[in-house]
């Protein structure tokens, strides 16, 4: 496998590599998957952001779906 600026890996040594990096991406997402798991305020402030965003930008095409999100999560967010 030729690199971009000049020289040329063993196909066992880019094998390596990405092995690596696949192990590194895993070990990050069960990061990641641990702490959405938890259950904190702040989890809980994001998620009713997120219903109030939906709310504001569904508004102009429906309008009972929107409305009761908007409202969940303006009185959630409190």
């Amino acid at each position: 496998m030729p690199f971009a600026f000049g020289g040329e890996a063993l196909p066992t040594d880019y094998a390596r590599a990405l092995a690596d990096a696949g192990l590194l991406a895993l070990v990050a997402c069960f990061g990641l998957a641990q702490l959405s798991h938890e259950t904190t305020p702040s989890l809980a402030q994001l998620g009713f952001t997120a219903l109030a965003f939906h709310g504001i930008a569904a508004l102009p095409y429906r309008l009972v779906a929107p409305v009761i999100s908007l409202a969940v999560g303006l009185v959630g967010r409190r």
